[in-house]
Formats: structure tokens, sequence, C-alpha cells
């Protein structure tokens, strides 16, 4: 054997394994970067999906407990017909109040009124002083144009407390 050719060939050979190993670096690499790219990607969705069941089971929660809480809404001690003086009242509307009839009404007080001349407004706002109250539901509302002035409203109401 000559010692040209061991040369030789040891050095096709190291030429080999160097590409050998070029090439099994690359595609370690590309691989490497693929895992990653998914890997973050995937991290990225859980987080997403976790952070989207955290806020859905929040909101959940928070809708039960509407469900499950008593209303807060503060309840009239007093007598209707005096409530509803008193809420007429408040709202500068006591001289346009008339026509107040308690009703008898098994286990609580039912009183009707007339209420004239209001603008919508005042009629809404009306309304919803009643009904802003735990113990207190309107049975009957009726609104009605005035003959003499179409801006205006006539209100007739009837209210129960339990």
């Amino acid at each position: 054997m000559n010692l040209k050719n061991i040369n030789i060939n040891i050095n096709m050979n190291r030429d080999k394994a160097a590409l050998i190993l070029l090439v099994a670096g690359v595609l370690f690499l590309a691989f490497y970067w693929t895992y990653a790219g998914f890997s973050s990607a995937t991290v990225n969705a859980e987080t997403r999906y976790n952070d989207t069941m955290e806020r859905t089971s929040s909101a959940l929660d928070l809708y039960l407990k509407t469900l499950t809480t008593p209303t807060q809404a503060p309840k009239v001690e007093e007598g209707l017909l005096t409530f509803v003086e008193k809420s007429a009242e408040t709202l500068g509307l006591s001289n346009r109040l008339g026509d107040m009839k308690p009703i008898n009404v098994k286990g609580g007080e039912s009183v009707s009124f007339r209420v004239d001349s209001l603008t919508g407004d005042e009629a809404v706002s009306f309304i919803r002083m009643l009904e802003g109250r735990s113990n207190i539901k309107l049975t009957a509302v009726k609104i009605s144009k005035r003959f003499d002035n179409d801006q205006r409203l006539n209100l007739v109401v009837t209210a129960e407390k339990s």
C-alpha cells in the first residue's frame, strides 16, 4: 500500500464526514426550528384557550349570582297611598295627581290613581320611581294623549303593595 493512497482516502473520508455532518446539522436545525415554532404556537393556543375558559367561567358565576341574589331595591314601609303622594310631590306632580282610590286586595294594599298633563319624561320618571321598589307591582298602566294637547299625556295606574 502506498501512503499517498491512504492519505487521499483519509482526506476523502474527512470530506465525506464533514459533508454528512453539515447535512445532519442543517437537518437538525430545520427540525428544531420547526418544532420550536409549533411548540410556541401550541403554548399560545393553550394560553388563549385557558384565558377564554376562565373568563367564561367568571361570567357564568356572575350570571348565576344575579339569579340567586335577591333584589336590593328598597321596600316601601309606609302606606301605598302615602308613598304615591310623596313620589308625586318629589317629582313636582302633586297638583296633577287625582282620583286616588284604595282597592281591597287580599294580602296587601292596592290603589288606583290618575296623573294628568304629563310630559313623556315625567310619565317615565314617575313609573320608574314606583317600579323601583321591591314590594310594589304595577298591575295596570294606561297612557293616553290629552285631547287638548298632543304633547301631554294622562296616566292611569293601578299599583299593588305586597
